[in-house]
Formats: structure tokens, sequence, C-alpha cells
């Protein structure tokens, strides 16, 4: 993951990933591990469920896409790179501060906010 996550940000410094985990939205732990690495790398990591929303974890450094597709989600999520810019990078993404996982937190929550709007109007379109 790490060297595809460096490889896709030499041609894009804007970049993201929106990943599908199990049915419940869960990774195996290595797996999430590296991605809250990438996320404090200055990467957003959109993360998805195979069949229910997975709730919001206001804890963690990723952002949830509820019932979105996989499709709405890349699209929310350029939508949100072009708006509010990439999350800040930790000095030590291994090892973040207060500080850094406080201000990587609050550039996501931006970013939850529009999922979560997306989300409503998914609802209702149905």
């Amino acid at each position: 993951i790490l060297v595809c996550v460096a490889q896709l940000r030499q041609g894009n410094p804007l970049a993201g990933l929106v990943c599908v985990g199990n049915r419940d939205g869960a990774f195996h732990a290595a797996t999430e591990d590296t991605l809250t690495r990438v996320a404090l790398m200055g990467v957003p990591i959109v993360k998805l469920a195979q069949r229910d929303a997975m709730p919001v974890n206001h804890d963690d450094v990723f952002v949830e896409a509820g019932v979105l597709s996989p499709a709405a989600a890349k699209r929310v999520l350029a939508e949100c790179l072009a708006r509010y810019g990439a999350p800040p990078v930790a000095a030590d993404a291994a090892h973040p501060t207060a500080r850094e996982l406080a201000a990587t937190r609050a550039k996501l929550s931006l970013y939850q906010s529009r999922f979560d709007a997306a989300n409503t109007t998914q609802v209702a379109m149905h």
C-alpha cells in the first residue's frame, strides 16, 4: 500500500483512496494500521462497507462514505480535495503528535460533512 501511495502522490499531490472493506467495512488489522499511516501522510482515506453504512468514528483518521457507491465516493472525494485541499502531513506518520492528529481530524471533518450531505441526497433519491 505504501509503495502504491508513493507512486500515486508523485503524479498528483492531491490524491486520496477509496477503500472497500468487508461487508461491515472492516479491514485486517495490518491493513487498518497501514491506512492510518497513509492518512497521516496527507492522503485522505474514504472507507466503504460492502453492505451497510459504517458509523462515523470521530476518533480515527478516516472518512466514512455511508451508503455511497465506490464511484460516488470517488467523485465526492475529488470534490473535497479540490475544495479543501489535502489533509496535513505528520512529521512522523507512525508516531503523530496530539496536535498533528487534531489537525488531521479537523480537516477530515470537513470531508466527512460533505460525505454526510451526499448520503442525505442519496437517501432522498431512493
